[in-house]
């Protein structure tokens, strides 16, 4: 094994990369679109309908961000992610990791819906 300062520093340089990588992948931001009533392509309607069937929500929150990233597969109880290539089966639980952007879905459609809601309250007049 190189120990040597260039080693370390070639081997920081990969990691930071993969680091790199994965963020752009996986950590999309989830962003509002106030002109079209959109969370991450998903109505305020939808979020809401999302929220009230509970797990079966979730699922179809997670399906639609996840299309074509993830596979479960029912008879071996296995994830694969998608490596652009090939379906890699999910070792390390990384699918796990993305029910973070359905909390986030869920996060910023609560934030949308409570900007209009104060939108759409009189204002208030002190006299």
């Amino acid at each position: 094994m190189d120990t040597t300062i260039d080693g370390i520093d070639e081997i920081k340089r990969q990691v930071q990369k993969q680091i790199e990588s994965e963020e752009k992948e996986y950590a999309e931001e989830v962003t509002i679109d106030p002109d079209r009533d959109t969370i991450a392509g998903f109505s305020s309607s939808d979020i809401v309908t999302a929220l009230h069937n509970n797990e079966s929500g979730d699922a179809v929150l997670f399906k639609t961000l996840f299309k074509d990233k993830t596979l479960y597969d029912h008879s071996e109880g296995i994830w694969y992610l998608w490596d652009g290539n090939y379906w890699k089966e999910d070792k390390i639980e990384e699918v796990l990791l993305s029910v973070d952007r359905v909390v986030e879905v869920y996060a910023r459609g609560v934030e949308y819906l409570t900007i209009q809601r104060v939108k759409a309250c009189p204002p208030i007049h002190k006299h």
